[in-house]
């Protein structure tokens, strides 16, 4: 017998969320190879506190950033909102050493179909002002 277990979180990352700005806060940022095995993914995961007009509906949703070693390039919006600035002489971070948890951004999500199913995405930033 197994016993099936679930968090608020797990019943939480399958609500579909209402596409508009949020207010996140970073919860964790870990590496993970990609599923190639020949580059490396950062995951940023990220919880919804409140929608940018302050709805609770969604607060304490997860949600999760990839973001490619091989791509950087593609997140300049998210650089940029947790402070990081990619200049045209290129250069190198690591953000699983950044102290990112508990920092703030301003998220737009959408919804997008991913395999057949509608799924809730991380579109743009804005920082913080």
């Amino acid at each position: 017998m197994v016993l099936m277990t679930y968090t608020e979180e797990d019943i939480k990352r399958g609500d579909l969320i209402e596409p508009g700005w949020y207010l996140l806060e970073i919860s964790r940022v870990n590496d993970k190879p990609a599923k190639d095995g020949k580059s490396m993914n950062t995951w940023v995961h990220f919880t919804i506190l409140q929608r940018e007009d302050g709805d609770k509906k969604f607060e304490k949703t997860p949600l999760s950033l990839c973001v490619s070693e091989k791509a950087v390039t593609m997140h300049k919006a998210f650089l940029a909102s947790v402070g990081i600035i990619l200049t045209e002489k290129g250069g190198g971070f690591d953000l699983t050493t950044m102290n990112l948890p508990g920092k703030k951004t301003r998220g737009m999500i959408v919804n997008s179909p991913f395999e057949g199913r509608m799924t809730n995405k991380l579109e743009d930033f804005q920082p913080l002002v």
